[in-house]
C-alpha cells in the first residue's frame, strides 16, 4: 500500500513541473492558483490561474498542458487528500521559486 504523505508530495511535484515548465527560463517566481470543483453528480472540473515574475513585473500566462494531465493530477490529489484527512478543499496556490522551493497552501470552505 502506498503511503498516502508520498503520494501527495508526488503529485505536488509533478503539478509543479508544469507550473515550472509554463515560465520562461528566467523567472524569479511562478503561481498558480487551482480550483477545483465537485458537483452533486460526482462529476469535477478543475480551473487555474498562472501567472510568474521576471525582473520585478508579474506576467499573467497559460499554464502549458498541452495534453491536458494537470486536471487529473490535481483531481487525484483533492481524493487522496479526502480520503487520508478527510478534509474538502476547494483550492490551492502553488508557488515555485526558480531553483528553490515549492510552496502550497490550501483553502477550505
Amino acid at each position: 500500500m502506498t503511503n498516502p504523505i508520498e503520494s501527495q508530495t508526488d503529485l505536488i511535484t509533478a503539478i509543479a513541473q508544469y507550473v515550472h515548465d509554463s515560465a520562461p527560463s528566467d523567472y524569479e517566481e511562478a503561481i498558480c492558483v487551482f480550483e477545483y470543483f465537485k458537483e452533486e453528480d460526482g462529476s469535477w472540473s478543475v480551473g487555474s490561474q498562472f501567472s510568474y515574475s521576471s525582473n520585478g513585473k508579474s506576467v499573467g500566462d497559460y499554464l502549458k498542458d498541452s495534453h491536458d494531465k494537470v486536471p487529473d493530477l490535481v483531481a487525484q490529489l483533492h481524493g487522496i487528500m479526502h480520503s487520508h484527512t478527510g478534509g474538502q478543499w476547494n483550492a490551492f496556490v502553488l508557488s515555485v521559486k526558480n531553483g528553490g522551493a515549492v510552496n502550497a497552501k490550501f483553502k477550505y470552505d
